[in-house]
């Protein structure tokens, strides 16, 4: 009998402690799942509060904040590829005498300037034994002399070059997505790399061969250098203007903010509340910049003063964390 009864005993006492435990668990989860929901609930508040701003009249005015609408427009854009200066081709002569023999005289040396028509040497035919003049068919320079008096110059012996440097080649190295940007005619914006000297060149020829090593293809441009500023070797930039043939939405670049590295735009709301816009950019050319998708033709934007509010914002959070509220 009194084992009985010492059993049942543990039993009610092992049931009680069973009973206990569920219980309390229970009640754990329930208070870590409100928590959890207070927390939830500060940061959707926090989140929402982050999302907008208020200023008082004063404070906009003092911001300088303008309100502007998404337009649609043509944006144009500008592409820059590298390039070299180079002699051009239809304007440099290798000079060859008609017939092998000893050079009796040369009258000049690299670098020297020569005039159409002007004798360049006196050479003794190897034949005839008689002397005849070189006269050169181009205005230029002497870019290389290759022969001195009483040497022998043979067939197909190239004794000077010349060059005229008052007309240039320039090469763009252009990939080939690009190239369709191109077209005969049209004007180029030269700079020298430092970005001291800048000019015009037209595009006289597109070569429709892709580099193995580079793999880029070659646009060629006329340089007209009159002044003997650029020289041939030389690096250059060259930009294009890219035109747009469709018209989209375009907001002003200065109006674009970066929060948590995203571009955001501002939107006025009421008189003086403004909302973040998350957006995303397209084309730009300096001025204007394409919005591809948060605002659509039409809707207003802030302009002017947005750094100014974005400002607002971030020390509106930093206090926020610091625990003084928004």
């Amino acid at each position: 009998m009194r084992n009985n009864i010492k059993n049942n005993a543990i039993i009610i006492l092992l049931i009680g402690i069973f009973v206990f435990v569920i219980i309390n668990c229970s009640t754990n989860e329930e208070i870590e799942a409100k928590e959890q929901s207070i927390v939830s609930n500060h940061e959707d508040e926090n989140e929402g509060e982050e999302e907008h701003v208020a200023l008082s009249k004063e404070a906009i005015k003092l911001a300088g904040i303008t309100i502007e609408q998404v337009a649609l427009a043509k944006i144009d854009k500008k592409e820059v590829f590298p390039g070299e200066v180079c002699f051009n081709e239809e304007r440099y002569i290798r000079v060859i005498p008609r017939f092998p023999g000893i050079v009796k005289r040369i009258y000049k040396r690299e670098g020297d300037s020569v005039k159409k028509g002007e004798i360049l040497a006196k050479i003794q035919s190897n034949e005839s034994l008689t002397n005849y003049n070189i006269i050169s068919e181009l205005s230029g320079m002497v870019t290389k002399r290759d022969i001195a008096p009483g040497e022998f110059a043979g067939d197909g012996h190239v004794i000077l070059e010349i060059a005229d440097l008052s007309i240039l080649w320039v090469h763009l190295n252009v990939f080939p997505d690009s190239i369709r940007n191109f077209n005969k005619g049209m004007d180029v914006k030269l700079f020298s790399i430092d970005g001291e000297r800048s000019t015009t060149c037209k595009v006289i020829s597109i070569i429709p061969i892709v580099d193995r090593e580079t793999r880029n293809m070659r646009v060629r441009a006329l340089l007209k250098n009159g002044e003997k500023n650029w020289l041939p070797g030389g690096f250059v930039r060259g930009e294009i203007k890219v035109i747009s043939i469709a018209e989209v939405p375009v907001i002003y670049s200065e109006a674009i903010q970066f929060l948590d590295d995203e571009p955001v735009l501002f939107v006025p709301e009421e008189e003086n509340e403004f909302h973040i816009v998350h957006i995303v950019t397209g084309r730009k050319n300096g001025i204007f910049t394409e919005i591809i998708s948060g605002l659509k033709s039409g809707d207003k934007y802030v302009r002017k003063g947005s750094f100014e509010i974005k400002a607002r914002i971030i020390t509106s959070t930093m206090d926020g964390h610091a625990g003084h509220g928004h």
